[in-house]
């Protein structure tokens, strides 16, 4: 089989985010017809968990320690963004280029012949030009997960604090430069949805080529039944999602802060369960004492709280991409409440697989709606028909080979 050589920012185990779900996933798929090749970070991951996890797609697995998130590593976050301030490089990326990397790499190529590079998402791509330096004749395939350069700027117009502003103005610039050039500079091009492809052709002002491919999710080991939509009085209400991820965090604060009161007055009973890994202070302070909602931090398994919960909420206001929280609920028969900008790139019919509300009144009576059993038992019937069309893993497994395929032709 033709080897390739896969760069993750992130070692694709646990499969607790999106992202990582998403590398996972393709890895399984490409692993049927190419030998793979992994070079990897880690940075609060159990290794041996994710090379047992992985060692039945992969040859070579190398994963190297690294310090990413802000919210446990500011001080030298900081100072890496100081760093790259007057540099063309933006921190985004700059902060996942390593000499350790560069030197496996190396090594590797210097072992075999690698047919393609694979890298898992824009930030990563920065290795190509060392790639190609020890071979042209290598494909470049580039797996975009997000139209990164827009989460940024939607983030800078939410940003209030001057400086911040300022800074996130100037690494929007150049992440535009870099991601436009990288888009426009690989052989192969995936992206999760002709929304993300519009949204980077607007960006560069060009025409793109590349091959759209949703996110696939292996199936879940409980799907809701229709039994499990009896009355029981108590709504409970998930959300799910890493929260040193801007978007989520700021999210479920706007939640917090102005859905929660509306459920309030018109809810008698219901429960919201807060699941996700490093809280910050302010949200931790919005559910201290409040009886509704539980905040549980990261869990090993999120089972039991689909399980108990009866609908998922989405209220994302910047983000791009795909959102696999959703695609696992239609996966599980978990009804969503989510805003448009939550279910971006997805398919779906408002009303029918999916409840959209943009506002917070909406999105608050949306939720009351769902105190209508059958409501919920009509979601979680045509979410799960939109699962298994579009986003199981066989429905996306034989795309992500074929657009590989395409290259050696």
């Amino acid at each position: 089989m033709p080897d390739i050589l896969f760069i993750a920012n992130l070692v694709p185990y646990p499969l607790d985010s999106g992202g990582k779900i998403k590398t996972f996933t393709s890895i399984q798929a490409l692993s049927k017809k190419y030998t793979i090749d992994l070079l990897c970070f880690y940075e609060s991951e159990n290794e041996n968990e994710a090379k047992k996890a992985l060692q039945p797609y992969c040859r070579t697995i190398k994963m190297f320690p690294i310090r990413v998130t802000t919210k446990e590593h500011l001080k030298y976050i900081i100072f890496q963004a100081l760093k790259t301030l007057l540099s063309p490089i933006p921190l985004t990326v700059y902060k996942y280029h390593k000499k350790i990397m560069e030197e496996s790499i190396y090594d590797l190529m210097k072992k075999n012949t690698y047919y393609a590079a694979y890298f898992n998402i824009l930030q990563v791509y920065s290795y190509k030009k060392l790639i190609k330096s020890h071979d042209k004749n290598m494909k470049f395939i580039l797996d975009a997960q997000n139209c990164e350069t827009l989460i940024l700027k939607r983030y800078y117009r939410e940003t209030k604090n001057l400086v911040k502003k300022i800074y996130l103005y100037i690494e929007a610039f150049k992440l535009k430069i870099f991601e436009c050039s990288s888009i426009n500079d690989v052989d192969k091009l995936i992206l999760l949805s002709n929304e993300d492809k519009k949204k980077l052709e607007k960006m560069s002002n060009k025409k793109i080529q590349c091959d759209i491919i949703p996110i696939g999710i292996n199936p879940p080991e409980k799907v809701k039944s229709a039994e499990s939509f009896n009355e029981k009085g108590k709504l409970c209400i998930l959300f799910l999602g890493t929260l040193t991820w801007a978007p989520n965090n700021e999210g479920i604060i706007w939640f917090l802060e102005n859905v929660i009161p509306k459920l309030e007055q018109n809810i008698n009973d219901f429960k919201l369960y807060i699941v996700g890994k490093n809280p910050g202070k302010k949200l931790c302070s919005l559910t201290l004492n409040n009886k509704h909602i539980e905040l549980t931090g990261y869990v090993d398994s999120v089972e039991p709280y689909f399980e108990k919960c009866d609908l998922m909420v989405v209220p994302l206001f910047i983000g791009s991409g795909q959102r696999v929280k959703i695609i696992e609920s239609f996966s599980r028969g978990m009804p969503v409440v989510s805003t448009s900008i939550g279910a971006e790139g997805l398919e779906y019919v408002d009303g029918e697989s999916i409840l959209i509300a943009d506002d917070s009144a909406s999105f608050a009576n949306k939720i009351i709606e769902l105190n209508d059993v059958n409501l919920r038992k009509k979601l979680s019937v045509n979410g799960k028909k939109i699962y298994q069309k579009n986003y199981s893993v066989n429905a996306v497994s034989d795309k992500i080979c074929s657009a590989v395929d395409a290259l050696r032709n």
